[in-house]
């Protein structure tokens, strides 16, 4: 053996596990492993000409901005604010084909790893869900599960074998059980051989966690070092909003554009429905707290904005969303100021275009 080669092989002892506690689930060339590049030990750069006469990829989406093929996707909120109950709809959805969150979802079979819940919750909490329409669909492992490369391996075979299209861990904190998870060494040194699992099973992964008491935006609320959010593909935060009980806020910090920033969801008998962005939420609670203060006679803008609370600009964008349903006076200047009025008549796709008696002040559908 040369010295070089004998170098190699030295450094490959080096970088395996010395302690139990050592997460390190790659293998090299010599022993095996995940990564087809590992295997062949072979440093070939492509010419980026050569990459361009490739077709160009689409992202092979799961759930279209939140679930695709060996992406990493963390859905963090607060304990019991609802990620798990999120996180069941979306499997059942995965399971069936079935739309979620108004999105088109490629039909898969998923992997649930159960690591939080008693498995007598998990199994009711599936029930519910999915019913007999997920059997044979969905497979469960639980807890105690050990964050160590036997493991990782078998689950990559698993995962293989079994053509899992969607992977679910609840939660990432039960799972790799961190001694300092505020340690951004320690959540590297974790972190990376699970991207590397990930990448390599090309299912998509939606992994539970917790945030910080004290909150937080961009990613920075999820409980731990700030190297987690680093190593992510789509960072999820879920939050309560201002509005009812059940409405919940989700926002996304994403590689790819085709995820949206801000969604505003809402639990209902038949899972999370999307109600819409943050303003087009608060466009229309206004809308309805406007026309809720109408009456058949007209009110002026001051009046309205006494007994609603909301300001002129919120006034005017609450009438434009109402459209027929509101009929407006004046020409919204000095001496003629702009006055509205519920429109009692059942409203007409199409205004009319003039006052039947021109002699008196028109009337006025507000124009969307």
């Amino acid at each position: 053996m040369s010295k070089t080669e004998a170098s190699l092989v030295a450094d490959e002892v080096s970088i395996q596990p010395k302690q139990a506690d050592e997460i390190l689930p790659v293998r090299t060339h010599a022993q095996g492993g995940l990564d087809e590049s590992i295997h062949k030990g072979v440093f070939s750069p492509v010419d980026i000409g050569v990459l361009y006469e490739e077709v160009e990829e689409d992202v092979p989406w799961v759930l279209e901005g939140y679930l695709a093929e060996g992406v990493w996707t963390l859905l963090a909120g607060p304990p019991k604010l609802g990620k798990t109950t999120f996180a069941y709809d979306a499997i059942v959805a995965v399971a069936t084909g079935k739309s979620f969150l108004g999105r088109e979802v490629a039909q898969k079979k998923v992997l649930l790893l159960g690591l939080e819940e008693h498995r007598r919750d998990i199994v009711a909490r599936l029930r519910r869900s999915g019913g007999d329409e997920i059997l044979g669909l969905v497979k469960v492992i639980f807890a105690p599960l050990p964050y160590d490369p036997a493991v990782f391996h078998d689950m990559h075979s698993y995962i293989m074998q079994e053509n899992i299209g969607l992977v679910v861990v609840d939660t990432l904190h039960a799972w790799w059980r961190l001694p300092d998870e505020n340690d951004a060494g320690q959540v590297n040194k974790y972190g990376h051989p699970l991207l590397q699992l990930i990448r390599s099973t090309k299912a998509a992964w939606l992994v539970l966690a917790h945030t910080r008491k004290q909150g937080g935006e961009h990613g920075q609320e999820i409980r731990g070092s700030s190297a987690l959010a680093g190593l992510l593909d789509i960072a999820i935060s879920m939050k309560r909003t201002g509005g009812v009980n059940q409405q919940r806020s989700l926002e996304a910090i994403s590689r790819y554009a085709d995820s949206p920033i801000k969604l505003i969801v809402q639990k209902g008998e038949d899972g999370y429905e999307v109600l819409g962005t943050p303003d087009e939420v608060s466009t229309k609670a206004k809308a309805e707290k406007f026309g809720a203060a109408l009456t058949e006679n007209d009110q002026s803008t001051e009046e309205l904005i006494k007994a609603t609370g909301l300001s002129k600009q919120d006034i005017a964008r609450a009438s434009a969303t109402l459209k027929d349903g509101v009929l407006r006076t004046g020409k919204g200047c000095k001496g003629s100021p702009y006055c509205y009025r519920r429109n009692s008549i059942h409203p007409t796709s199409e205004p009319n275009p003039e006052p039947l008696d021109k002699s008196k002040e028109q009337l006025e559908p507000v124009a969307g």
